[in-house]
């Protein structure tokens, strides 16, 4: 047990380089010109390096304190201890140092299809005829990797396979070493595969380590770190293990113990940067005992003092934790933060200390080294929350910064990264780090695959933001998320040149960034004479905007405090495009003409008023065009403007526009808007002059028509009707067209404005149309063997097709019955 203090290296440029050029054998040059490029610019380097060491930190002392502190514990005596572990070494013999047996293992390797052979070789059984079937005196074992014979200490079975459960317990000898060795069940042995048997090198495989961890294997090192077999292997020792491999199927099958030989293709872990074979090679390496840190740890996430968002990664946490097992930190890589353990030769002293030692306060002797491992990325990087904020030496600057309020990261470092900040943060601060935890959706390709640079699926931001602007970019990609929480992106790519085509949504998006700044031209060019005031609902449609403002506030707020993003920008987009410039800025065009003076001030207050509202909800997603916006405005009925950026400027509280509620204004101009929508939709739809003044009769209730009869004039004159006819005893007039909306049937009349028979047979080819279409996508959706093996996507596609053509023939049906 030790309390590891930790000191950073403190390496001139000129050290530090020639480490950085002894990788040029990793195929890294690129990066080494980069980098050398990027300090030649700083002028003199040396003056720098040491800065970027110990940038974030309070000095160098304070960094080594916090990155040594779950080790040194601040008299806490966090448990620490040294056990052999797995890690991976290049074939050059580098060591990646990356622990196998981690989960996260994969990250630092890749699993190439390598063309090799399979040796079949007999074992004896020890002992004159130990079992009472004869036909087990040999048993036969298969491995692509002979050499490690050398270091096999166990043979496993599958517990499934009866015929050879009689010979669990019992033990054989492994001719080549003379080791008897025992067999034993295991759940990682495929019955059906090879013989059955296979051979169990705890110190060379990932999986052959778990085994001997859980049958308590004696694990035997046959290498060096340069993949040389050790002493005490005869003839085999000094050999690396190329030439070993070769040696041992020759004395194999000079000893007339090689059954056969055969070649198959099998998958060998490979370093993802050098692109060679990975050794599994055991070493002694730096535990953290997890055991007491992640108990708290896991209680402030299922009391719900931390939150994830969404709410299902929570599970995903807590399984992890529930699993979690103790927390390898070494790594031998020569890059990172040192382990300062101290070691004597003299006298075999060892502590940790905070600073270098060069004798030893034991016996005095100089021969003191330091551990040559470092400190995985991730125990530095649990410590960020309060390490960056003054922790330990001035713990006044974490004062109301800490706990932070929320984390937004991705799930795949759900246990890397947010876990081990949960418990340092317990153990060292006794508070949490951050109370929510969001995960944010990852976007996937057009096709729903994972974006690639090697795929070529890939979008550039930078492209898009060129094509489209940062504005649209990032409120395209907001309107994306959902619960579902992976998302697709709609770009196109140039397959030969990967360049990026379009983005239809993007597009979109950057015509809702044109109308806003549209809308608020507007508004600017009418303001002659405008004096700050308190906007007040003076029409019904003030009392509906105002009304609908506070509920957006409260919509909007809510909605971004619950971290639901998609939502509050989709909502955003549609307040204000469909509600403020489609309708409230287009009604208040006539006052703003026509109005007395007294009538144009109010509503230029009033659209400044909702203009400034808008412009601080839209902020957060579109922060370049609505700065620009709010710079121009005067000031509303919010406040006097006087601070110089939005960014900074009060967010609108719901609180404050709660008494702009008005549910019933809200209801009598909705039914008013559903007649003008239905006179506007049916003008659109048969082409007829936006000038021509239509007839119109409304069938509803007693209460609905005294609505709509007091707003007859805004009807009339928005929505361009000559006779409006009301009540609930209204029939249908011959020559009209029907829309149903809501407790509304809105008959529009068209009399001589279209041919009653031409529209009648227009509509009929259509509908025959779509209905031939909705048949055949009804027969392929109908196939099973198209919908088992088409992809999701193009499934999906058919059934919205599907969809979309039984909801249009319903309509054509319905315009037909009209002219009939």
């Amino acid at each position: 047990m030790y309390q590891i203090p930790f000191e950073i290296p403190s390496y001139t440029y000129d050290v530090a380089m020639e480490r950085l050029r002894s990788t040029k054998k990793f195929g890294i040059q690129p990066l080494l010109e980069t980098v050398e490029e990027m300090l030649a610019e700083l002028g003199n380097p040396d003056d720098h390096f040491e800065s970027v060491q110990i940038a974030g930190t309070n000095g160098k002392t304070s960094t080594s304190r916090y990155t040594a502190a779950i080790l040194m514990g601040e008299g806490k005596r966090t448990a620490l201890y040294t056990s052999p572990e797995l890690v991976c070494l290049t074939e050059r013999m580098e060591v990646m140092g990356r622990p196998v047996s981690e989960k996260s293992f994969a990250r630092g390797m890749t699993a190439a299809v390598t063309a090799g052979e399979r040796v079949n070789a007999r074992r004896s059984a020890a002992g004159e005829r130990p079992y009472d079937v004869t036909e087990f005196d040999l048993l036969t074992v298969a491995t692509t990797r002979p050499e490690t014979m050398l270091g096999d200490t166990g043979i496993a079975v599958s517990p499934q396979d009866p015929d050879k459960q009689k010979l669990v317990g019992k033990t054989v000898m492994l001719p080549i070493v003379d080791r008897e060795i025992p067999i034993f069940g295991d759940w990682h042995v495929d019955p059906k595969f090879g013989t059955g048997f296979v051979k169990v090198t705890p110190a060379h495989d990932p999986n052959d380590y778990a085994m001997g961890q859980a049958h308590g294997l004696p694990q035997i090192n046959i290498f060096d770190e340069t993949a040389h077999v050790v002493d005490g292997y005869g003839e085999f020792s000094g050999m690396d293990r190329d030439e070993c491999r070769e040696a041992v199927v020759k004395w194999f099958d000079e000893h007339g113990l090689l059954d056969h030989i055969e070649d198959l293709e099998h998958s060998v872990m490979h370093c993802y940067r050098c692109d060679t074979a990975l050794e599994p090679w055991l070493s002694e390496q730096w535990f953290v005992a997890v055991d007491k840190l992640k108990e708290r740890a896991t209680e402030v996430v299922r009391d719900g003092e931390i939150k994830f968002h969404p709410e299902r990664w929570t599970q995903t946490y807590l399984t992890w934790m529930d699993n979690l097992k103790d927390w390898c930190i070494s790594r031998q890589l020569w890059w990172g933060h040192r382990i300062p353990v101290f070691y004597c030769e003299d006298c075999g002293w060892e502590d940790a200390l905070m600073e270098d030692a060069d004798v030893c306060p034991k016996c005095g002797g100089r021969h003191v080294h330091q551990d040559p491992d470092v400190l995985d990325t991730w125990f530095s990087s649990q410590l960020w929350t309060f390490a960056t904020q003054g922790w330990p030496d001035r713990p006044e600057q974490m004062e109301g910064h800490h706990p932070t309020k929320v984390l937004v990261t991705a799930r795949d470092i759900i246990a890397l990264w947010v876990a081990r900040m949960i418990m340092s943060s317990l153990y060292f601060t006794d508070e949490v780090p951050f109370h929510d935890v969001y995960i944010y959706a990852t976007i996937l390709a057009k096709d729903g695959s994972r974006m690639s640079k090697s795929k070529g699926n890939g979008v550039n931001p930078m492209d898009l933001m060129a094509k489209y602007g940062a504005d649209a970019m990032r409120f395209n990609l907001l309107t994306l998320i959902t619960n579902n929480q992976d998302v697709k992106f709609d770009a196109n790519i140039n397959k030969k040149t990967r360049e990026l085509i379009d983005s239809p949504r993007t597009e979109q998006a950057r015509s809702f960034v044109t109308k806003i700044w549209n809308a608020s031209r507007f508004v600017q060019m009418n303001l002659a004479g405008y004096v700050p005031g308190a906007p007040k609902a003076e029409t019904p449609e003030d009392a509906w905007m105002l009304s609908r403002l506070a509920k957006v506030v409260a919509e909007s707020t809510r909605q971004l405090e619950d971290y639901e993003f998609g939502d509050y920008a989709r909502n955003i987009q549609s307040f204000f495009w469909n509600e403020v410039c489609d309708w409230y800025i287009e009604l208040c065009k006539g006052r703003l003409l026509d109005g007395t003076p007294e009538e144009k001030l109010q509503v230029q207050r009033n659209l400044v008023f909702v203009l400034d509202a808008s412009m601080r909800l839209l902020h957060p997603v579109m922060p370049f065009v609505t700065e620009s916006v709010w710079d121009k405005l005067p000031a509303s009925g919010l406040d006097d403007h006087s601070v110089k950026f939005l960014m900074v400027a009060k967010w609108p509280e719901p609180d404050d526009f709660a008494k702009f509620v008005n549910d019933r204004a809200e209801h009598d101009f909705d039914l008013a808007k559903c007649v003008v929508s239905a006179v506007r939709s049916t003008r659109a739809r048969y082409r007829l002059s936006p000038k021509a003044e239509l007839d119109v009769a409304v069938r509803s209730s007693a209460e609905d028509a005294a609505v709509l009869e007091a707003q007859r004039g805004f009807i009339c004159s928005v929505g361009r009707v000559d006779q409006l006819a009301l009540g609930h005893e209204q029939q249908k007039p011959e020559g009209s067209v029907t829309v149903a909306d809501g407790t509304l049937e809105i008959f529009v009349a068209l009399g001589g404005l279209v041919d009653p028979a031409a529209e009648a047979k227009g509509l009929r080819k259509e509908l025959e149309k779509a209905e031939k279409d909705l048949s055949s996508v009804s027969r392929t959706l109908s196939n099973e063997g198209f919908v088992a093996k088409a992809a999701p996507a193009v499934i999906e596609k058919k059934r919205a097709q599907q969809a979309e053509l039984t909801t249009t023939i319903e309509q054509l049906k319905g315009q037909i019955a009209d002219f009939e």
